[in-house]
């Protein structure tokens, strides 16, 4: 199951920096891994 942050300081907390934003929105968008669907290469 997926967990969004339901206050501010949780968001705070999950998210201190950009990249901890990426890989969660990464880990949530493709929660197996990212694969292009056209080149088949799991480069983003």
């Amino acid at each position: 199951m997926i967990h969004f942050p339901a206050t501010d300081p949780e968001f705070e907390e999950m998210f201190k920096t950009e990249e901890d934003c990426m890989e969660y929105i990464i880990s949530v968008r493709w929660p197996e891994g990212y694969i292009c669907p056209i080149y088949q290469h799991d480069k983003l």
